[in-house]
């Protein structure tokens, strides 16, 4: 279950949504552990392509709706 907070703790940390001692003990945590800094990072790269893919789609269905 390790996994499953650290998972959700970065996803709090990415979010904004730690409050100030929790964010720095966060970050301080990730300067200890390079493990937890990659999976921040690996984490941030899967945000950023669902994201990028989310645009994509409305893109693709604006297009759609204009050709019709």
């Amino acid at each position: 279950m390790k996994i499953l907070n650290e998972i959700r703790d970065i996803d709090k940390y990415l979010s904004d949504e730690m409050d100030v001692p929790s964010k720095l003990l966060f970050e301080a945590r990730t300067l200890i552990d390079p493990t937890l800094k990659i999976q921040v990072g690996l984490q941030k790269r899967i945000y950023a392509i669902v994201r990028l893919s989310g645009r994509r789609k409305i893109r693709n269905e604006a297009e759609r709706i204009h050709r019709q």
